[in-house]
């Protein structure tokens, strides 16, 4: 058993990973099993020889003990402050940011409505801050929700940080100074701003962002459009510090040091002591983490003249992050590991076959480059191979263009983080001499971030750039992909093997179309997108994409564009706005002006002139009432007189949306008033309660005990949405289905 944390690590790994994905239930199952497993081994003579498999018992039981403390310690003592108004007294731990016409905070709250609670992590939203630094007061009234309520993924990314809550105040918050001498921390988080004011001195303002983000990991300053540029074009790892980061740093370190011709020990200590550094300065992120542990174990292998095992430290960088058992859900750290486990195994295995095979060391130096193009080439589609059933489940989407992306930015990577450093270094001495060193260096940065911009932007624009993956269809194509890549690896040289995969493969993907086809086949699915207390309905109907409200929120745009994305389109068919308009009018404008719409109805009272804002192609109708049925057979009536409701008919199942709580819908058209799913902004009032409906779904802020117990006398299912949190109905023949989109921990 010689990589006992290697197996120590994975198998802490693994079940963390599932019990995060299925929740607390599953860390229960998990317990009970590892724990009968472990003891069995331990007690049969037979048995205690497999050390391994005891080793591995341990370390799984150990791993479901972790995350049954932190969640009964740590998580579930924060949700009962959940979904209550409350008075927070909390510590800013960071510079606030920018975003969404929004601005962002991450605090530690010390006090809830004047009480001293155990410290925990809230990420607030505010119209209007008042100039504050880390280590400053913030007193505020709010309601608190569960952070990160998109998916269970995005939830554990907030969560793996500490932070459990999100918030908005619509009040400017009050700043306290801090009088006590700052912490560690807040001088790291005072660094790593002044790094960012540097950059920005420097250069232009995006590229200035993409520098930070690459150097620091700090993507605050990214605009949204570039961030989405850069993830669809596949190299978010350039802006997330990991492996790549360190070892260029890290080496260029102890190459610095063994120029300047001090002794080994010298130099190797001067490099982890720099690799420490960089780890706080990034802010102790789980991928830093993983990439700086194992480069202080391989430092360590240098100094005690040893050789440093890569799975065995991979392993032990997953036993000291996993001491956090949320880490195991955290986005960054998951393809961080999963990257680095493939380079490990296979990649290097691939790389090393054909420079033996083709005798790289003897060749001339241009075919050497050609051959580093084609290392890059094959580490990526080796990464992506790894990486594609995790990016399925946590993004329900496959990206094509990475493996381009890397060949293209990847080979000026280093050029680009040694220039960025140099520049935010020198740029934080306001002298003549460092503006003589810092502004070459600057400009070469600035170059290399305007030209990964250019080709992100260009490749973000292809069609298999981005591939909806939430059909079943896009699972089976992955796990497809999968056998193909690790069996070809394995057998590549036997030809006949790869005729059996190749039938294998078709034989699978013919099954995945007919799997497909038929639980797709006559379903219209409706999500209901809460935010706050408005709304946005998208449908889809597989050959049309509609869109009902906008809601007045800054989510409202990325909700409709996930949306399309999920479902693979395009353009929008029909954009119903009811009578609530004139709140939503900014947010249903960036919908006309952003994606194609081809009818979009207003009531007819509407004098917000919203057809200035279409597109030439869009057939604008200002009304009170109509009809529409839709190419796949859904009935949808509008009605915009006394009060504003939407009506979804498919298949003998039905839907009713009101923007109006107190809406008497006797006086809607006969048809609108059968309904078997009702949708209402704020409280539904005592006329519904004589109507037996399969659910209610309600959007507003606060929650009213009492009244969900009423009404959940009169209908089979009740919702009251969380803030930001969606709700889907599917609609088929003679059967529907409802639930949450983003469950968790239940």
């Amino acid at each position: 058993m010689g990589r006992p944390f290697a197996i120590i690590g994975f198998s802490m790994f693994a079940s963390l990973f599932f019990i995060c994905a299925l929740g607390i239930t599953c860390a229960y199952a998990v317990l009970a099993v590892s724990g009968v497993v472990l003891l069995i081994f331990l007690i049969l003579p037979r048995l205690r020889q497999h050390k391994a498999v005891i080793l591995s018992a341990a370390a799984v039981l150990l791993a479901g003990v972790l995350f049954c403390v932190h969640f009964h310690c740590f998580y579930r003592p924060c949700e009962k402050y959940f979904e209550k108004p409350v008075r927070i007294c909390a510590s800013l731990k960071d510079y606030p940011t920018y975003k969404y016409d929004k601005y962002y905070l991450e605090l530690k709250v010390i006090e809830v409505d004047g009480k001293k609670v155990t410290p925990f992590g809230i990420r607030m939203s505010t119209n209007e801050i008042a100039d504050a630094e880390p280590g400053d007061t913030i007193r505020f009234s709010t309601t608190l929700y569960s952070a990160g309520s998109d998916t269970k993924f995005y939830r554990l990314n907030y969560i793996s940080k500490g932070i459990y809550a999100s918030c908005f105040s619509s009040e400017e918050p009050i700043v306290e100074k801090s009088a006590h001498n700052k912490s560690v921390s807040e001088v790291l988080a005072g660094y790593r701003h002044a790094i960012v004011l540097s950059l920005q001195r420097l250069m232009p303002g995006e590229n200035a962002a993409l520098a930070s983000a690459v150097l620091i990991g700090d993507k605050s300053y990214i605009s949204t459009d570039s961030l989405e540029a850069i993830t669809a074009a596949g190299i978010s790892h350039i802006i997330c510090v990991s492996g790549l980061h360190l070892s260029i740093l890290g080496f260029a370190v102890i190459r610095l040091f063994g120029a300047l011709k001090v002794s080994r020990r010298v130099k190797y200590l001067a490099a982890g002591a720099f690799i420490v550094f960089f780890m706080a300065l990034c802010g102790f992120s789980n991928s830093v983490v993983r990439a700086g542990l194992m480069f202080l174990v391989y430092i360590a292998a240098e100094l005690l003249l040893a050789e440093p095992d890569s799975l065995n430290s991979l392993g032990f960088a997953a036993c000291i992050i996993l001491l956090n058992p949320f880490s195991a859900g955290n986005i960054g750290f998951i393809f961080s590991f999963l990257a680095t486990f493939s380079i490990i195994t296979l990649g290097t295995k691939l790389t090393a076959h054909f420079k033996q095979k083709w005798e790289i060391s003897k060749q001339p130096r241009f075919k050497v480059i050609i051959f580093g193009l084609f290392e890059i080439l094959l580490i990526s589609l080796v990464v992506n191979a790894f990486c594609l059933p995790f990016s399925v489940l946590i993004f329900n989407k496959i990206g094509l263009m990475s493996i381009v992306a890397n060949v293209l930015i990847l080979p000026f990577a280093t050029v680009l983080l040694i220039t960025s450093g140099l520049s935010a270094v020198f740029g934080l001495f306001h002298y003549v001499v460092a503006d003589i060193a810092a502004y070459p260096a600057a400009f070469i940065a600035s170059s290399l971030c305007r030209y990964i911009l250019i080709i992100c932007r260009f490749l973000a624009k292809l069609p298999l750039a981005n591939i909806s993956a939430a059909s079943p269809i896009w699972l089976v194509m992955c796990v497809i992909w999968l056998i193909g890549i690790g069996l070809a690896c394995l057998l590549y040289r036997k030809k006949s093997a790869l005729r059996i995969i190749a039938a294998v493969m078709a034989v699978m993907f013919a099954a995945g179309i007919g799997f497909q086809v038929y639980t797709t086949a006559n379903k219209v699915s409706v999500t209901v997108h809460s935010l706050g207390s408005q709304v946005c309905i998208t449908l889809n109907s597989g050959k049309e994409f509609i869109v009902i409200d906008a809601g007045n929120h800054a989510f409202t745009y990325n909700k409709v564009k996930d949306s399309l994305f999920a479902a693979n389109k395009e353009k929008i068919d029909y954009f119903f706005i009811t009578a609530a308009a004139n709140n939503q009018s900014g947010k249903a404008g960036k919908i006309l002006a952003s994606f194609p719409v081809s009818e979009c109805y207003v009531p007819q009272s509407d004098n917000l002139l919203l057809s200035e804002e279409t597109a030439d192609s869009t057939r604008f109708y200002q009304t009170d009432y109509a009809c529409v049925q839709t190419k796949n057979g859904v009935n949808i009536s509008y009605y915009a007189l006394k009060f504003s409701a939407v009506h979804i008919a498919y298949e003998n199942q039905s839907v009713l949306f009101l923007n109006r709580a107190g809406a008497d819908i006797s006086i809607l058209p006969r048809q609108m008033q059968h309904f078997d799913y009702l949708i209402v902004c704020a409280n539904t009032n005592n006329s519904f309660k004589k109507m037996k409906t399969n659910a209610i779904i309600e959007i507003r802020n606060e929650r009213d005990t009492a009244h969900e117990a009423d009404l959940q006398q009169v209908c089979k299912s009740y919702y009251a949405t969380d803030a930001l949190e969606d709700i889907r109905i599917t609609l088929g023949k003679n059967k529907s289905i409802i639930g949450s989109t983003n469950e968790w921990q239940q």
